[in-house]
């Protein structure tokens, strides 16, 4: 699809597009990680956040804290560096909520095979895939980041 093969940037994207992207994404869970949420996450933040990745199975293919030495990424929302349903749930978080999502593969990661982030397992194409992300921290640029 034309959508997952074309850099996404939604810094023109209003909330209606937004909404519509939500639409293909199945929200399975949200919670607070910690009593007080922070900062609402919006498009052009930098976001700091621990993930894990499964198939439909339940089958974790991949998980931040078992990886890079159990730090979490940072990532700027709107410069396609992480699937295109992170960048659409994240602007409706906070730092301090968990979301767990069920995403098809056009909003996930697309028509090609892929080797996870930490290299150790195969994803194949067009897989719908799960992902529960850990939001730690939303800040308008990389240097305020904890």
């Amino acid at each position: 699809m034309a959508i997952f093969d074309n850099s996404y940037d939604h810094y023109g994207y209003g909330n209606h597009d937004i909404s519509q992207g939500m639409e293909h994404i199945k929200v399975i869970k949200t919670k607070k990680l910690k009593d007080k949420v922070g900062r609402k996450c919006e498009p052009g933040d930098w976001v700091t956040a621990h993930f894990k990745t499964f198939n439909l199975h339940e089958e974790k293919l991949e998980d931040t804290k078992n990886y890079k030495k159990g730090k979490p990424i940072s990532f700027p929302i709107g410069h396609y560096e992480v699937p295109k349903c992170w960048e659409i749930a994240l602007t409706s978080l906070k730092a301090g909520e968990r979301i767990r999502m069920e995403c098809p593969a056009f909003y996930a990661y697309g028509g090609e095979q892929k080797y996870g982030h930490f290299g150790s397992v195969q994803i194949p194409a067009n897989s719908d895939l799960v992902f529960e992300l850990d939001v730690l921290n939303c800040e308008d640029s990389k240097e305020d980041l904890d």
